[in-house]
């Protein structure tokens, strides 16, 4: 007796029990969706002889993928919304007639195993919501096989809610492995130059701004000092910086017309009168 399709939806214990009756038939087609069922799936029936469908998505399966399935098994829609965990085995090398692999909303981790690049007939990998991590492999969008990934659309959902997935292509819906640590480009060597030399310049400038206002201050400094000439008809006991360190507010005695005249002491005892030509005059 052939079965093609065995749909169960009543009870795990049923269904279990079901595939313990499978010995006296072939199993071509296995599609459960939307039950209640869950607890692991049985090892003999991953590898069942003439299983070609395996479809068992929106359940509460769970446990561990296996190394090996049966040669048969070209749809394998095992994951969808179960409860799956542990990562993708390297085994996966050995489903060479698998040509959908839908493994979305798990708890499947590790990375991807560049395994999967050996596979001739895949067309179909989506492997969102899980918890992969590491990097993609180099080669898979070279993927000539890859049908839906290899569509624009499907990089937005392929392999999107996996928090420690990154690639190194940026079409993909995940982190680049390699962001903040790219080996700068001709062009950012240029921009990064650029900053650096209008910076030096910059200080540069401000430098030469500086030494310069410095300079014009002592310049005027010593051209006001020097405006003075001390001439004496007669021998003096005072000196001209005596006179101009005391010519200030404080000792202004007049002011008219021509100038302003201060009352200036000298030698602590004496006191000389010193009026100051306005320039304009």
């Amino acid at each position: 007796m052939s079965i093609s399709t065995l749909v169960q939806s009543i009870s795990t214990a049923k269904f279990l029990l079901s595939i313990a009756k499978l010995k006296d038939f072939t199993l071509v087609d296995l599609k459960i969706f939307k039950t209640e069922f869950s607890g692991k799936i049985p090892d003999g029936l991953w590898r069942a002889e003439n299983l070609a469908s395996f479809m068992i998505s929106d359940n509460k399966f769970n446990g561990e993928l296996p190394q090996n399935l049966s040669s048969c098994i070209s749809l394998f829609d095992i994951l969808s919304y179960n409860q799956f965990y542990g990562g993708i085995p390297i085994g996966v090398a050995s489903w060479i007639n698998v040509v959908k692999f839908i493994a979305s909303k798990n708890y499947l981790n590790g990375s991807v195993p560049p395994e999967l690049t050996a596979l001739p007939k895949l067309q179909t990998l989506l492997l969102d919501q899980n918890q992969l991590k590491g990097s993609l492999p180099n080669d898979i969008l070279s993927w000539k096989s890859l049908v839906i990934l290899n569509q624009l659309i499907a990089f937005d959902s392929s392999f999107l809610n996996n928090s420690g997935l990154c690639a190194d292509k940026p079409k993909l819906s995940v982190s680049l492995c390699n962001f903040g640590l790219e080996k700068p480009t001709k062009t950012s060597h240029w921009s990064i130059g650029l900053i650096i030399s209008l910076t030096v310049v910059t200080f540069l400038l401000a430098l030469l701004a500086s030494f310069m206002i410095i300079k014009l201050y002592k310049k005027r400094k010593h051209e006001s000092e020097s405006s003075w000439k001390l001439i004496s008809f007669q021998r003096l006991s005072f000196t001209e910086l005596d006179i101009l360190s005391s010519m200030t507010e404080q000792n202004i005695t007049g002011s008219g017309g021509f100038g302003t005249v201060y009352c200036v002491r000298v030698n602590g005892l004496s006191y000389v009168a010193v009026k100051k030509i306005m320039s304009n005059r």
